[in-house]
């Protein structure tokens, strides 16, 4: 009896392997830690984790061998029969716009749901029921997702990023530009750089709302933890997490959000950017220093010195004390990856709103 293999076991690994079993179907789940035997005479398709990268030797070999490769995100898609699937990526705001997305829609009186690259998978939910399906997409879930079936398809920017895994911007960005052939005919595709405004007219229309009720409904809105998100004035300045910011991209975004003169904690580990191409825009905007932390710190150290400040502080906890102490509001955007002292962005985000919490009950 064929059987599938899923290759990784985390959330959407896990989350495929639960979907097969309701099916009354065992698969082979393999991860690279466990390096289970695999015997490609009884597979009949492979679902890929989005940490597997198509030069792994075994999606290499489903290929030579004529079977299917897909992403748990166009597993669940063959099976999705809900009402409006509109798929969202791009480099930065990915997560702020679904889950505005699905604000406006659940404020309006529909039943919608986000899930997808925002650590929700798609198969973890029977989605038969709902009006619209907002879906969040990565580059890497798009490698292997095909099902055209989208009514809506968006890239909402192409900044450079994941650069380790592509090695070009123009590699990148076909994979990007992928979400367009996963748009039905008749459907409608957006982008690159659209703006949230477009996606409102197009929202607009498709389901005949004035534009004024959703502007209403955007004003309870509140930000997702870690992205922008503002922790209060204290110690006489204003306090930013932006942990979920892993490029320099990003970082740059939020230095335009941010008012008055900024003291920004940067870096992590790198996935392949080019701090230097990004060097001017950065010192354009009203930087008091660089508080440096990380892999990464001499690298900025070096390209930023002595331009401005950059203060090498090696841990989180140290660059709170530092930015703590001096003048100008305190924003932690990394502009890396974190996996280099913790376990994801939300874990940097976390450590960096507990330091402040403890610095606040030792002045109390």
């Amino acid at each position: 009896m064929y059987r599938p293999l899923i290759l990784g076991q985390g959330q959407s690994g896990k989350s495929a392997f639960r979907l097969f079993l309701k099916e009354n179907i065992i698969p082979v789940l393999y991860d690279d830690q466990s390096k289970t035997a695999v015997d490609f005479t009884l597979i009949d398709r492979v679902v890929v984790s989005p940490g597997f990268t198509q030069e792994h030797p075994l999606i290499q070999m489903a290929y030579e061998k004529g079977i299917k490769v897909q992403s748990e995100v166009d597993l669940a898609l063959e099976k999705m029969s809900a009402g409006c699937l509109i798929g969202i990526t791009g480099s930065n705001g990915k997560s702020t716009c679904v889950k505005k997305m699905e604000h406006v829609f659940l404020s309006l009186g529909f039943k919608a749901k986000a899930l997808g690259n925002i650590e929700i998978p798609l198969t973890s939910e029977d989605l038969s029921g709902y009006d619209i399906v907002v879906i969040e997409m990565s580059a890497q879930q798009l490698e292997t997702t095909h099902s055209r079936v989208l009514d809506l398809g968006v890239i909402l920017n192409i900044q450079p990023n994941h650069l380790d895994r592509y090695h070009t911007m123009e590699r990148y960005e076909q994979v990007k530009r992928k979400i367009f052939h996963l748009v039905r005919e008749g459907g409608t595709s957006l982008g690159p750089n659209t703006s949230m405004e477009e996606i409102w007219d197009w929202v607009a229309k498709k389901f005949s709302i004035d534009k004024e009720k959703i502007y209403e409904a955007l004003t309870t809105y509140q930000n997702l933890p870690h992205r922008l998100e503002y922790l209060g004035d204290f110690f006489g300045k204003k306090i930013y997490n932006d942990s979920k910011s892993t490029t320099i991209s990003s970082t740059l975004y939020a230095l335009n959000a941010v008012e008055g003169p900024v003291q920004l904690i940067l870096g992590g580990r790198s996935k392949g950017e080019n701090l230097l191409s990004f060097r001017e825009n950065l010192l354009k905007r009203p930087l008091k220093r660089i508080l440096a932390i990380g892999e990464t710190m001499h690298i900025i150290k070096e390209i930023f010195d002595p331009k401005i400040e950059v203060v090498l502080c090696e841990t989180l906890e140290k660059a709170v004390d530092e930015g703590l102490k001096g003048e100008g509001n305190l924003l932690l955007s990394p502009g890396f990856a974190s996996y280099d002292q913790f376990n994801s962005y939300a874990h940097r985000g976390e450590s960096f709103k507990q330091r402040i919490e403890w610095e606040k009950k030792m002045l109390s």
